[in-house]
């Protein structure tokens, strides 16, 4: 086979002949995994150094417990006593095996796992202390009664918990390091373009220069370096050509802005006037003063757009009375029922609410959201009551405020002087 030299020379030649894009995302891609990768032995490292520790303190602590409740047996020689402690060690899974040795060092009694040889407990006592070996972890405790040592626990535990939890952490890191690789990948192909990107955004630049003959096209510069160096040459030589196209433009736009004003004041002056003439041959067609205020109403709503038009007119009994008036424009009646049934139970005195004030003050006014001022007392009465903008102009008879006409917009828009 190939010797490792000409291997190595290949992969750098492969390396060397990749784009700079790839080579970019190459890179990014292993460091990011080699530092990710060395995080994660040491984090798997010293969690298996702490759970050797803590399997040592809670078999230690297990230990303590039998051998609190077996002095009685050693102390007295009940064998089956004993036994019977040690058999509460069943409860524990990796328990494998467990004994208790007299002050003599001899076994005195035991336990073992269902399927444990009973070579896995030593016939006598060892020192003090634990080990780990072939998979176990094997622990001797001296059980003390008053301050004279009269006997010694044993025990021994699988590795289970340990090697469970570190399958765990196994697939915990695979899955971190898969989707690292993920995200790298991710990273390296976006940030790959801080180098390609002003080379390929000036290409782009020239292009729509040369085909769309727009001058005002400029290349953005990203660096301080040679490309960035470039794209300057490249938009001061458009320098000139784009400052005349931009005079060119504004004049243009500020036209066009003048012209389409100017038509939309003409269309409101013409609007307005043929709403007045409409309001004028109304007086003369119609014969009854509710009549005239309906016509009126359509006409004021088809002229904003408005969906809901009603009059409020002062009551004949009390002079500083507004009581409704059954004249509506309703583009939806169904929509706005609700409205109309709070509308029709509510008489407002003068000052109270929106219409009071107006009655007072014989001005207009205008609400952009009725739900938001608490002048409007119908918000509160029921539910959602689907109006939103509101406006109120009074008719003034003799001095005084003798209707209010009401109109609603189910959206809400902001104050219009126009």
């Amino acid at each position: 086979g190939p010797r490792p030299e000409a291997r190595a020379g290949g992969v750098v030649i492969a390396f060397r002949d990749m784009s700079i894009k790839q080579k970019l995302m190459l890179l990014m891609m292993l460091t990011s995994s080699a530092a990710l990768l060395l995080a994660c032995v040491a984090f798997v490292t010293y969690e298996l150094v702490t759970m050797r520790q803590q399997m040592v303190r809670e078999l230690s602590a297990l230990a303590g417990i039998i051998a609190d409740n077996s002095t009685a047996a050693l102390s007295f020689k009940a064998r089956k006593s004993a036994e019977e402690t040690l058999s509460t060690l069943a409860a524990k899974e990796q328990i494998v095996a467990a004994a208790l040795y007299g002050a003599d060092g001899l076994l005195f009694a035991r336990y073992l796992r269902a399927g444990t040889p009973p070579g896995a407990v030593p016939d006598g006592t060892e020192a003090v202390g634990y080990r780990f070996e072939s998979g176990r972890l094997l622990l001797f405790a001296p059980v003390h009664m008053d301050r004279d040592r009269i006997g010694t626990v044993f025990l021994q535990s699988d590795l289970s918990l340990m090697v469970a939890r570190l399958k765990r952490y196994t697939a915990i890191v695979v899955a971190v390091m898969a989707a690292s690789s993920v995200l790298a990948l991710l990273l390296a192909s976006w940030l790959q373009g801080v180098i390609s990107g002003p080379i390929l955004d000036l290409v782009g630049t020239t292009r729509v220069v040369a085909i769309e003959k727009n001058y005002a096209a400029r290349a953005v510069r990203k660096s301080k370096d040679e490309v960035g160096l470039l794209i300057d040459g490249f938009n001061d030589m458009l320098t000139q050509i784009q400052e005349r196209d931009r005079a060119l433009q504004a004049a243009r736009a500020a036209l066009e802005q003048r012209v389409e004003e100017r038509t939309r004041e003409l269309q409101q002056q013409v609007s307005y006037i043929q709403l007045l003439r409409t309001v004028a041959a109304l007086a003369n067609e119609t014969s009854t003063i509710e009549e005239l205020l309906q016509r009126c109403l359509d006409a004021v709503c088809a002229l904003t757009g408005w969906p809901v038009g009603h009059v409020y007119v002062r009551s004949p009994d009390t002079r500083d009375l507004l009581v409704p008036l059954d004249v509506w424009h309703l583009d939806d009646p169904q929509l706005f029922a609700v409205f109309r049934e709070v509308t029709e139970a509510t008489p407002l005195r003068r000052g109270e609410g929106l219409l009071g004030r107006v009655m007072e003050t014989g001005k207009p006014a205008w609400v952009s959201n009725v739900l938001d001022d608490p002048n409007f007392v119908r918000s509160g009465v029921a539910g959602d009551i689907e109006v939103r903008a509101a406006f109120f102009f009074p008719v003034v008879v003799g001095g005084e405020v003798a209707a209010v006409l009401e109109f609603f917009s189910a959206e809400v828009i902001e104050r219009d002087d126009k």
